[in-house]
């Protein structure tokens, strides 16, 4: 089963709106959500990013895209302005902003911010690892 996180209420139409520059500008085919993934029995948000050179980059980079979406929402969440629902349904389409659009949406609990871990897991090997210092050149340096 796949869930998903969803701001505010759903809309009666099934259908989220599409905003630019805070001007209703059309309807996506569905509902609006954001992916989750439950990694030991934590929910964490999937953000579509992808690796160029190296870097991670947003897969929409736009100013009103996925990530600032997701930001703005959260925040209003975390003052409890909206309230926020873990959901599942069938992912239909990508919306206006790259994120999953759905139908046929069930609604399994309403979530409080500490239901959801924001943090990028880490792996332990990365800790471990030893890094090898040249302590005259540190010396050398500071001098």
């Amino acid at each position: 089963m796949n869930y998903y996180l969803r701001f505010k209420h759903i809309p009666r139409s099934k259908m989220s709106n599409i905003y630019r520059s805070g001007i209703i500008i059309g309807k996506e085919l569905g509902i609006s959500v954001f992916e989750l993934q439950k990694i030991n029995n934590v929910l964490r948000v999937v953000f579509p990013v992808y690796i160029e050179n190296g870097i991670i980059k947003n897969v929409d980079p736009t100013p009103e895209g996925y990530s600032n979406d997701f930001s703005m929402f959260w925040s209003d969440f975390v003052d409890r302005k909206i309230p926020a629902y873990l959901v599942t349904g069938t992912e239909i389409c990508k919306g206006s902003n790259g994120e999953p659009v759905l139908k046929d949406v069930k609604i399994i609990k309403k979530l409080s911010p500490f239901d959801i871990d924001l943090r990028i897991k880490k792996h332990k090997k990365n800790y471990k690892k030893k890094i090898k210092i040249n302590k005259n050149k540190l010396k050398n340096k500071h001098q």
